[in-house]
């Protein structure tokens, strides 16, 4: 990183502060200097950072400008040049006069070249601040006199050049994260204690215990609850500041990782430790990663020297890393996600472009959670979707299961009618259909009480809607489609329009013509011709031709309140905005239009085709009503302002979406998911290579799935086996069984504060008795999960369970034949009925038959006080 960052990083900040402010970067990347870092005319030596639009002749910088040179202590000297060698134009020439005549103190030095010292900047670059404070709006003064507005470099012109320049820092740089390759010498006991093994290092030689030897030992004296220390050879101390990932290298692998690191000497047991890692982000690889340089993990480096380090640039690097310690090292998963999600929280502050498929590589994006009732699949369904959509708080939280259902509960969608929250929850039943899940016609009633039929969106679509719309947003200020200043906004006048109705298919050539052609259009009016009329001749003409009341004040909207240069809103219903255009030309009729408006403005888009959320843009909802003023002191100000922040960089920020299906297996699926089966595949979804649409069948609209939705089914074995699903989902899906889990009723729950033992009964023995009687009269699907145990911590509630919910359980399961209950819960629970009676009197029937089922034994549930537990 060269210094030129540190300063671009601080005119940046001053942006923050003065949104008008724009100084002029290097704009042409001759010899790749802006992939070496020089984001100014300039080199390792100087920075000029330019002021005025205009060339300075031969010195190939612009006319004006700052100068900065690097000098000890992160510090740099600075001065204000004018230069214009070469300048034949008399108006500028005379401009540049005005300005040296203006701001005092320039010296000559040289031909057409005049110096004014300025000093020494401070670490907090404050002192360049004060004199940008008042030197800056006196030269855009000095600018307007001349009516020469152009001298300051025009917005979008600097938004490009930044644009230009973020994408190559985001791709080489990241100031916020050191990025060490550090060697230690080897040990074939993983770092964990002392080792025997050869060494280079004359010290090894020489009879010495490599510092290095505990680096991975967690219990090893002076290290903290927080915190892990270990040792690494340095010929010449790393030159780093804030967060640090350590990737250790010995003998041509790499063999593990210090998260949230740091250079920290102490002292253990007579040796020095100087490095530091967080305890839950630094650990040693079971399976080390090999052919390091081959893979290009030394990135530009060949080797490691005698330094002891090398230097890595690229986040990118070490997201490969860490992609390839997960795959050879699937055992351990949890500490190598919670090191990635570290470093890409981290990272994304900055600017991380590689943070988004790392979030969903690792969990499917369609997955059943199925085993027998009570094994806490619907339990775990909130970590499952909490590690989606939440995962650095599920990380951080997950032995607390009060925060979790907290956390869960905030990012439930509790109101379908608005933009809010990430996971959807919906549970499958027989009368549960694909208008419940996907679209359908459903009845509504007016407020006067009169039915009608609309077009209703189901769960699936609306959370797909929601993430479409997240997807929208990011992609729009990503982009860099709106990044105004706070001037610009100010200005700006908006009108809400509606170009057709968007649940009617017959609508939908209106707004695509007037995509593709770059107009807007209205259908009040109808075929008559307006132009040249004045708002009170509109209103005549509307009276004499009968039309319907708003028809005159939609037209005086559209044709004369509407100015060029206001903005039109395009909404998508009530709630989403589609396009965003600026009007550039004044009323057109078209008699023969191609659809059935004819009225029409030219516009310049903005964006068109997204589902942005009117709460993105607007504090207050969108009405029916085809056109109107939109009140600007309600506009959301940070959707349009950049504050002359880095507008071009990608957005750090993603959101997951998860619906959790309940009780997958008890709706028909292939009906209830219809076409979309086969759009829920992982590279069957929007942006994927092979991605698909389809027509919806009710409001004929185009239909993806996001990638970033997710669906969790949950499904109980003992009302179906997995064998008995669709085969179209099961090939879709994959499944992760909860089996009973009976140990945890040791540490787990109630039960757990007793450790698993009530009155002398062993909770886990009791259960896995019953399970194994279970699988041989039925099968595992139909086990008892240990759900109903972790709340038993006395006789009493051990009864109540039995009673309320095992027994009835078990019931279901043989049918009522209370002799097979009596085969898995014993003698103490089920008795046999001894009692003499008679059929009543019907010769017709069967004597043998009717002999035989009088000799049929009938069993009972003994009462509860008769239960014996050690018994079973």
């Amino acid at each position: 990183m060269t210094f030129h960052e540190t300063i671009l990083t601080h005119l940046f900040e001053y942006r923050k502060r003065n949104p008008n402010f724009k100084f002029i970067p290097r704009q042409r990347n001759s010899k790749g200097r802006l992939e070496d870092g020089f984001w100014f005319q300039g080199n390792d030596s100087y920075a000029f950072v330019g002021l005025i639009d205009r060339s300075g002749g031969v010195n190939k910088t612009r006319s004006l400008g700052l100068v900065f040179w690097p000098k000890e202590n992160n510090t740099f000297g600075y001065y204000l040049e004018l230069v214009y060698k070469g300048e034949s134009d008399k108006m500028l020439l005379a401009f540049y006069d005005k300005i040296r005549n203006h701001f005092s103190g320039f010296n000559e030095s040289g031909d057409e070249k005049f110096v004014k010292q300025l000093g020494e900047t401070d670490d907090s670059f404050e002192t360049v601040y004060k004199f940008l404070d008042l030197f800056y709006p006196e030269l855009v003064q000095l600018v307007n006199e001349e009516n020469q507005p152009d001298l300051i470099i025009e917005n979008q012109k600097f938004e490009t050049i930044i644009a230009r320049i973020n994408e190559i820092r985001n791709k080489t740089i990241d100031s916020n994260m050191n990025k060490l390759l550090v060697n230690i010498s080897w040990n074939s006991k993983d770092w964990k204690e002392e080792s025997k093994d050869k060494s280079n290092h004359q010290w090894v030689r020489n009879g010495g215990i490599p510092s290095e030897s505990w680096n991975f030992a967690i219990d090893a004296e002076g290290n903290t609850d927080k915190n892990i220390f270990g040792y690494a050879k340095f010929t010449h101390q790393p030159k780093i500041q804030n967060t640090s990932i350590f990737v250790f290298y010995s003998d041509g692998k790499i063999v593990g990782f210090y998260g949230d690191a740091s250079l920290n000497e102490t002292e253990r047991n007579g040796h020095t430790m100087n490095l530091c890692g967080s305890q839950s982000l630094s650990f040693v690889l079971n399976n080390k990663i090999e052919n390091v340089l081959e893979k290009g993990y030394f990135e530009e480096g060949k080797r490691i020297g005698q330094i002891g380090f090398n230097y890595l640039n690229k986040n990118e690097t070490i997201i490969k890393i860490l992609d390839e310690a997960l795959e050879l090292n699937p055992e351990q998963k949890d500490e190598i996600i919670r090191l990635k999600n570290w470093f890409i929280d981290v990272t994304n502050s900055k600017g991380t472009t590689k943070h988004k498929e790392v979030m969903s590589n690792d969990i499917a994006v369609n997955q059943i959670l199925y085993g027998p009732p009570g094994t806490g699949k619907t339990f775990n369904s909130i970590n499952e979707a909490l590690k989606i959509v939440d995962p650095a708080f599920y990380q951080t939280n997950k032995n607390d299961r009060k925060k979790l259902t907290e956390r869960f509960k905030e990012l439930l969608i509790k109101n379908s009618e608005e933009n809010k929250g990430q996971i959807a929850f919906c549970t499958f039943h027989q009368s549960f259909s694909y208008e419940d899940f996907v679209e359908g016609i459903k009845p509504k009633a007016t407020e006067n009480k009169q039915v009608y039929y609309d077009i209703e969106d189901g769960i699936f679509k609306r959370i797909c809607l929601l993430a479409d719309s997240f997807n929208s947003t990011v992609k729009v200020k990503s982009e860099g489609k709106i990044s105004w200043n706070e001037e610009q906004f100010k200005k700006a006048s908006f009108y809400k329009l509606s170009l057709g109705n968007y649940q009617d298919p017959t609508d939908k050539p209106i707004y695509e013509y007037c995509r593709d052609n770059n107009y807007i259009s209205i259908g009040f009016g109808q075929e008559n011709d307006f132009t040249g009329l004045s708002e009170s001749e509109i209103k005549e003409k509307c009276d004499d031709l009968k039309l319907e009341v708003t028809a005159a004040q939609q037209m005086n909207f559209f044709i004369h309140y509407l100015k060029k240069g206001n903005y039109v809103i395009i909404s998508n219903g009530n709630k989403y905005v589609r396009a965003l255009g600026k009007v550039v030309g004044d009323y057109e009729y078209e008699a023969e239009s191609p659809i059935r408006y004819n009225h029409f403005r030219k516009v310049e888009w903005i964006f068109v085709d997204e589902l942005i959320p009117i709460e993105e843009i607007y504090d207050r909802g969108l009405s029916q009503k085809t056109m109107y003023k939109i009140d600007e002191s309600a506009l959301k100000q940070d959707f349009f302002i950049s504050n002359g922040q880095e507008t071009f960089a990608p957005i750090k920020e993603e959101k997951n979406y998860v619906l959790i299906i309940d009780e997958i297996n008890r709706g028909n699926v292939s009906s209830i998911f219809g076409e979309l089966i086969t759009l829920i595949e992982k590279d069957k979804r929007a942006g994927k290579d092979e991605e698909l649409e389809v027509i919806l069948p009710y409001s004929k609209i185009p239909f993806k799935v996001p990638e970033n939705v997710y669906i969790i089914g949950t499904m109980n074995t003992a009302d179906r086996s997995i064998e008995a699903l669709d085969t179209a989902l099961r090939r879709r899906f994959s499944f992760k069984e909860f089996p009973p889990k009976s140990e945890i009723l040791k540490t787990e729950g109630v039960s757990g504060k007793e450790k698993g033992i009530v009155n002398g009964i062993d909770l886990e023995i009791l259960l896995n008795t019953i399970n194994a009687r279970i699988e041989k009269l039925i099968d595992k699907d139909h086990k008892i999960g240990h759900s109903y145990f972790l709340k038993v911590n006395s006789i009493e509630k051990l009864k109540f369970a039995f009673k309320n919910e095992i027994i009835p359980l078990l019931e279901e399961y043989f049918f009522g034949d209370y002799g097979k209950i009596g085969l898995v819960i014993g003698v103490s629970f089920v008795e046999k009925v001894n009692h003499s009676f008679e059929f009543a009197a019907f010769e017709d029937y069967d004597n043998d038959v009717k002999s035989d089922l009088k000799e049929k034994a009938v069993f009972r549930i003994r009462p509860e006080d008769q239960w014996d537990f050690t018994k079973i």
